[in-house]
């Protein structure tokens, strides 16, 4: 067993470029062993993979930014910083020690990608130490026993603004770090707010903070959120088809009324949160959005909610099923023949045959990619519906058909 003992810890696991992200890495030895220690630092990584084909589209200069071959992918460093937190030193049997990092992420840091599927971005926090004279020392695991290392991933959303030149510096990382004294690091009670208020002057809490006081927009606010049993990783669990409202709406009268928009089009009535969904001029559903800010922005970690009215009567179009997801496309600028490809995050469906309104909620994940342009990579989001039904006046033969409806959203974090 390792004599050398390396743990980090992160006050946020997701954080806004231009925000700063404190860490902390604690060092101790088993009782009965000593040593001298070589150093001790924390590195953050950013790496960015290119599938092949967006690396062969790329111009000269950009593609030889990709120095490294791994596997399918074509990689390059974003940002490498390395902050020693310790020098050589002397180390007592049983000693442990903490220190407090904080790093402060440029604002043009471009967001992570974790799943593209033509370009993948990840950011880690790393933390190494070793023994003088121990074996590879400078990997931080020793064949000789006298290294260890621990690392975190972080995910970055964008900042502000939808447009990023990533393949341009996008920023340097400042950082600095202080010892925690033992008094402080004693049985590890005092929390990350006053641990950070004691030795850093207090940063704003990032959209999606932890702790009793959250600002009201942060997506772990929802009122929508409390109550839910939380999943392993202390994230919102999807939330699939909750409550359903047997009673039909009030059927319009016959007759008299405007014919609705074809299918692939929506027409807001008096709230912008609100669509009529319609077949050949026939309506179809009535469909009512709950959490989305502005008409069209998405938070990752909020809520989201959907009422549909199916309406009743001669005009209207029967449904018998819908779905419902929020979908990630992902396309590069430099391939406009290829189809973009796309992903769901949040994804519900449900039997309406015998409904006449239906209410419905998605849990937007935490860790999702946010909307953003850069050179050679898109990421936008869509709401998109599917409905099915059997086309009135018998077209089609009486199968059951599917429409699809989609509304653009945007991802974003402030």
């Amino acid at each position: 067993m390792d004599a050398l003992s390396v743990q980090l810890e992160l006050h946020r696991g997701v954080a806004p470029a231009g925000a700063e992200v404190c860490a902390l890495v604690t060092l101790s030895l088993p009782p009965g062993r000593g040593g001298k220690l070589e150093c001790l630092s924390l590195r953050f990584l950013g790496l960015e993979r290119a599938a092949p084909e967006v690396h062969a589209a790329l111009p000269a200069p950009p593609a030889r930014a990709f120095t490294a071959r791994q596997g399918h992918w074509w990689t390059r460093e974003l940002q490498e910083v390395r902050l020693l937190l310790c020098g050589p030193c002397r180390l007592e049997p049983g000693a442990r020690r903490r220190f407090l990092a904080r790093l402060r992420l440029p604002p043009g840091l471009p967001p992570s990608l974790p799943s593209g599927r033509l370009v993948r971005r990840t950011y880690v926090l790393e933390a190494e130490a070793s023994l003088v004279g121990s074996v590879g020392s400078g990997s931080g695991r020793g064949a000789g026993g006298g290294g260890a290392a621990a690392s975190a991933p972080l995910h970055v959303w964008g900042g502000k603004g939808a447009s990023l030149g990533v393949l341009d510096d996008p920023g340097e990382v400042l950082a600095d770090a202080v010892e925690v004294p033992p008094a402080n690091a004693a049985g590890g009670g005092s929390s990350w707010g006053a641990l950070i208020a004691a030795h850093f002057a207090a940063p704003p809490p990032p959209p999606g903070g932890d702790g009793d006081t959250r600002d009201p927009t942060s997506p772990q606010a929802s009122p929508r959120s409390s109550g839910r049993r939380p999943s392993g990783d202390g994230l919102m669990p999807l939330f699939l088809s909750p409550s359903r409202y047997r009673r039909p709406p009030k059927e319009d009268e016959e007759g008299g009324g405007e014919s609705s928009p074809p299918a692939s089009t929506s027409e807001p009535a008096a709230s912008s949160n609100n669509f009529t969904v319609a077949f050949s001029g026939r309506p179809l559903a009535e469909v009512r959005l709950e959490g989305l800010r502005r008409g069209k922005e998405v938070v990752p970690g909020t809520v989201l909610g959907a009422t549909l009215d199916f309406p009743r009567g001669g005009r209207a179009v029967a449904c018998a099923a819908f779905e419902a997801r929020l979908e990630a496309l992902e396309s590069s600028p430099l391939m406009p023949q290829v189809r973009a490809t796309e992903e769901a995050h949040c994804h519900v469906s449900e039997d309406v045959s015998r409904l006449g309104r239906t209410f419905f909620m998605l849990q937007v994940p935490l860790r999702v990619p946010t909307s953003c342009t850069a050179e050679h990579v898109e990421v936008s989001w869509r709401l998109r519906f599917t409905f099915y039904v059997v086309p009135p006046d018998g077209g089609g033969g009486g199968q059951e058909v599917s429409l699809g409806w989609e509304l653009p959203v945007q991802m974003v974090t402030t």
